[in-house]
């Protein structure tokens, strides 16, 4: 998630000291050390997996000074959202034929958070064929096994969720 920050100082950069966040739902991954007089920049947050149960409200508090010791901070609300049905225990998916289908949260895609998966068949040597599909995680499974699927998200993979995937009523 991009939480954007605003200089409004025309005369002076902004230094920020610190980013205090509300919830252990999610964490800073990048942010900027200093702002423009006047300009523009974006801290980004990311979801930790396993640390939250549903879509969760968060204050970002962005802890800041400009160069004529003017103390600033602002605070904006965010949503963490989860980034699939059955989070954080599992990944609820739905069956076509010999794929399994796991939906993700629009925010997901559109902020492309997810950096890779992979899926892995009990009892299998190798590992299934898996791929993102627009909004969907496609696992190959014509062998009709017990799916773990593994999620790695930001940009580069900073945080890992692992877990079972299910499909009701198969």
């Amino acid at each position: 998630m991009s939480v954007p920050l605003v200089n409004n100082d025309d005369a002076a950069p902004m230094i920020i000291e610190r980013v205090d966040i509300s919830c252990a739902c999610t964490r800073v991954i990048d942010r900027p050390e200093r702002i423009a007089p006047g300009g523009t920049a974006t801290i980004q947050v990311c979801t930790t997996p396993n640390a939250f149960n549903a879509n969760a409200t968060v204050s970002v508090t962005v802890h800041g000074r400009t160069s004529s010791a003017i103390q600033a901070h602002s605070t904006l609300d965010i949503t963490a959202v989860v980034p699939f049905s059955g989070w954080p225990a599992s990944a609820i998916a739905r069956r076509d034929g010999g794929f399994l289908f796991v939906e993700v949260a629009p925010e997901y895609v559109a902020e492309s958070l997810i950096a890779g998966v992979q899926a892995f068949g009990r009892g299998l040597a190798a590992p299934l064929g898996v791929e993102i599909r627009g909004s969907e995680i496609r696992i190959e499974n014509t062998a009709n096994v017990q799916v773990d699927l593994v999620v790695k998200f930001g940009s580069e993979g900073d945080a890992v969720w692992s877990g079972p995937v299910f499909a009701p009523g198969s």
